[in-house]
């Protein structure tokens, strides 16, 4: 099950551009679906720290969380240095 998973989500390099996908609970009418943001760090449980250009995302995420964005749509340099909820960004 394990290998199945790797070949299904392959690792995600630092300083790639992902979007992560906002629950329906945490948001509202008019705030946005995904959050563009930029791969920060990885640990050792293969789980990923997620930064925006409001801040770096309280909670870790796994492969299966996030999609690759193709492009390069933010850098590293663009994050804000503050720790914010999900929810939080996706209000902004």
């Amino acid at each position: 099950m394990l290998k199945s998973s790797e070949k299904k989500f392959a690792p995600v390099p630092i300083g790639t551009s992902v979007r992560i996908a906002v629950p329906e609970v945490d948001r509202g009418r008019g705030n946005a679906r995904n959050i563009i943001g930029v791969v920060l760090a990885k640990t050792d449980d293969e789980l990923y720290q997620i930064g925006t250009k409001n801040g770096i995302l309280k909670q870790l995420y796994s492969r299966s969380q996030i999609n690759v964005c193709p492009r390069a749509l933010l850098d590293a340099e663009d994050v804000a240095s503050t720790e914010i909820a999900l929810r939080s960004v996706a209000n902004l």
